[in-house]
């Protein structure tokens, strides 16, 4: 099976150079040897992505993806560790499972834009591959013995049930009347 990190990296990490987001293939090689300085035990060619803060005349510093590590000013972070991230400011706090305990790794952003953009990534990664490994394990032995039109139509269900609870939640939020949940829910019921 591939990565599935180095999957989500390579599709969802943000590329704006301007501000400071640079991934693959799109890295030019001038910020990312300036990155590599502070990173020396990182292979140049596992690099995905990075995100330099701060100015470029003073203090300067980087957040660094391979397939497998978030590698940071002081350490690296294995991404199989990453429990998720938040935001305060122009700070942002990544959480990450510290040998059984929940740890955090504060980064000050240059914007507090760039620290909710990261943040939200962050939970991607963190969230993804556990998700994509639940519906792997799921999903072979939930169907298993049933044949492809019968799968077919449990994931029709399954879909249709989760429709009319989207449709019970509008009308309980007054955003649908009565007669329009009726009718929706009375179609979606007749495909069946």
């Amino acid at each position: 099976m591939a990565n599935p990190f180095e999957d989500i990296i390579l599709r969802r990490f943000p590329h704006n150079e301007a501000k400071g987001f640079f991934r693959k293939p799109d890295i030019p090689n001038g910020p990312k040897a300036r990155v590599l300085n502070d990173y020396t035990r990182v292979n140049p060619n596992d690099v995905l992505a990075f995100y330099r803060y701060g100015s470029l005349l003073g203090s300067s510093s980087s957040l660094l993806f391979t397939p497998t590590h978030l590698w940071h000013p002081k350490g690296s972070i294995a991404l199989a560790d990453l429990k998720g991230a938040s935001v305060q400011e122009k700070t942002l706090a990544i959480a990450f499972n510290a040998g059984g305990a929940m740890g955090a790794q504060p980064f000050k952003c240059d914007t507090a834009e760039d620290a909710a953009q990261l943040a939200g990534f962050l939970e991607n990664l963190a969230m993804a591959p556990k998700a994509e490994d639940l519906v792997q394990q799921a999903a072979p032995k939930s169907y298993e013995g049933y044949s492809p039109e019968a799968v077919q139509w449990l994931e029709i269900r399954d879909e249709v049930m989760r429709t009319i609870d989207l449709l019970s939640e509008r009308f309980q939020d007054g955003r649908l009347n009565l007669l329009e949940y009726e009718e929706k829910k009375a179609d979606l019921l007749s495909r069946l």
